[in-house]
């Protein structure tokens, strides 16, 4: 399994940035938070199928985030494992954010015959502010795999340092960012 997760973990990621980007595109923008009931129910009987297409990849999306992200903590655990720990943590708990906005958009992608005015109302609601554990969970794993205390790799400033190195290493040599940034990475 470790052989497995180390050959196809980073891919993981690059499927979440794929599935991510489709699903913006392929998904349109839901009701606004005053939005009437009846307008929400109106809406997502005239949009079901795309915001269901949207809601699955962005599913899938999260699944691959946490493949990532276990990937990424074999890379951390290097140093300190609470490090690696919160990477983990933080993708799990983006992906369960996630996941609870895509349940209240595709409730109401899906189940708009049963819906009240009211319930749908509160349904977007719930879609368009519910928002708050995503946004931790991805401040975590940001915070725990990016910034320059994370010891991922050679790089000091972890995989956001491995990936732009190269693009460092473009610029000139005499160049004093390209200089302190190749210092910071430590590539």
């Amino acid at each position: 399994m470790a052989a497995w997760l180390s050959k196809w973990g980073p891919l993981a990621g690059v499927l979440t940035a794929v599935l991510i980007t489709i699903s913006f595109v392929n998904g349109n923008s839901t009701p606004d938070d005053n939005a009437t009931g009846q307008h929400v129910i109106q809406w997502y009987t005239t949009h079901h199928n795309q915001q269901i297409l949207s809601d699955v990849l962005v599913g899938l999306a999260m699944f691959f985030l946490v493949v990532f992200a276990a990937t990424l903590t074999r890379h951390i655990r290097r140093g300190d494992r609470w490090i690696a720990t919160g990477a983990l943590g933080g993708a799990v708990a983006t992906a369960i954010g996630f996941t609870c906005l895509l349940g209240f958009d595709l409730v109401l992608a899906t189940d708009t015959k049963d819906l009240t005015p009211a319930s749908a109302q509160t349904l977007n609601l719930l879609q368009n502010d519910f928002f708050l554990p995503a946004v931790l969970g991805f401040g975590l794993l940001a915070s725990s795999a990016v910034l320059p205390w994370s010891p991922a790799g050679s790089c000091r400033c972890g995989w956001a340092g491995c990936c732009s190195s190269s693009a460092s290493r473009r610029w000139s040599r005499r160049s004093p960012g390209s200089r302190s940034w190749r210092r910071c990475c430590g590539c």
